[in-house]
């Protein structure tokens, strides 16, 4: 369900940041208006992200996609962990270190399973999960994080691993195309 508030009160959750153009209207009537964002842009590269204090920075074999949707932070990660079965129907798992994951895909007919468990859940931060099919060299971890940006969310998915991965393996193009996709949907389910 939509989650409204009340104008004059600021929900916690939501953001303090204004551009320059709403801070007069803001100090005028004491509540704080939505920035004028619509990004649906999505990147693909190899970057360090901003990681906790024990982890340490991407590197250079390391998939990072980002999106950027026009929903909050809360509607994006209701949407990746409560909600994913509506735009990730393959995807099953409960958003709770420790819980198994399964994912199942078709691709020319054939059936593929992935599986793994939740690693990390931060409350409308960053979901984590390793995972591995049968026909990969090694498991892969995934790291969704979750970031304000006005009104709107950076989502970026970090996928490490691919280091152990032969550089021959075409699994960093299909990954790299699938996070785009799942992406893709995440934010157009989000935004609805």
């Amino acid at each position: 369900p939509y989650r409204s508030r009340q104008w004059g009160r600021r929900d916690p959750s939501w953001p303090l940041a204004f551009s320059s153009r709403n801070r007069l209207a803001a100090d005028e009537v004491g509540m704080f208006l939505p920035a004028p964002v619509r990004l649906t842009t999505v990147t693909v590269g190899s970057y360090p992200l901003r990681m906790d204090s024990d982890q340490s920075q991407s590197s250079e074999s390391d998939l990072v996609v980002v999106a950027e949707s026009t929903a909050s932070v809360w509607t994006v990660w209701r949407s990746l962990t409560d909600e994913h079965l509506q735009w990730w129907p393959d995807m099953q798992f409960d958003a709770v270190p420790g819980a198994p994951l399964h994912e199942t895909w078709a691709e020319d007919g054939v059936e593929y399973h992935a599986t793994g468990h939740v690693v990390e859940v931060q409350d409308r931060a960053v979901f984590t999960f390793e995972w591995s099919e049968p026909s990969w060299p090694s498991p892969l971890l995934v790291r969704f994080e979750l970031k304000q940006i006005g009104w709107g969310t950076r989502i970026s998915v970090w996928e490490c691993g691919f280091d152990r991965i032969p550089r021959s393996h075409a699994l960093f193009a299909a990954h790299r195309e699938g996070w785009k996709y799942h992406l893709a949907r995440l934010c157009s389910f989000a935004e609805r």
